[in-house]
């Protein structure tokens, strides 16, 4: 996903400069062309999106279970229903520019994602692989992507 969103975000600035961003001279030849097949080397994203939302199914249910994560990945959704009713307490704009606020806008924001989609899902009647293929597929992309 970090490639993908790399090799992206190479392509917009190729773009972003016009013409020039496919010349040698302008330097976008050499990241375009390295950045480029990393992701087929990696592997299809939305299958690995699949497997780490699956992961993170399987770690909610074990947490439910009484097991805690202690894992520094995980750890967060050791607390998930805390984590999404956590309102902002900054008072200056240096507070925005901390890692600790940028780790808990990430928290929260990953915890969202994951209740909602996974509360969706439970409500809904129909079969787990047509959920997971084609209704809340997109979903899923961005529950796993976000967490990551």
């Amino acid at each position: 996903m970090f490639t993908q969103q790399a090799n992206d975000n190479i392509v917009k600035a190729r773009q972003c400069i016009g013409g020039a961003g496919y010349t040698a001279w302008s330097g976008m030849l050499n990241p375009y062309d390295f950045g480029s097949p990393s992701v087929t080397f990696e592997g299809d994203n939305n299958v690995m999106a699949i497997q780490s939302m699956s992961f993170i199914k399987k770690t909610l249910k074990e947490i439910e279970m009484g097991k805690i994560m202690k894992h520094p990945v995980f750890t967060y959704l050791n607390h998930i229903d805390d984590a999404i009713t956590l309102t902002c307490n900054s008072s200056t704009p240096e507070h925005f520019l901390s890692m600790e606020a940028v780790d808990e806008a990430l928290r929260v924001t990953s915890s969202f994602y994951i209740k909602s989609t996974f509360n969706k899902m439970a409500k809904d009647p129909r079969a787990t692989k047509e959920k997971e293929n084609f209704i809340y597929a997109n979903e899923m992309f961005r529950l796993a992507y976000t967490h990551l």
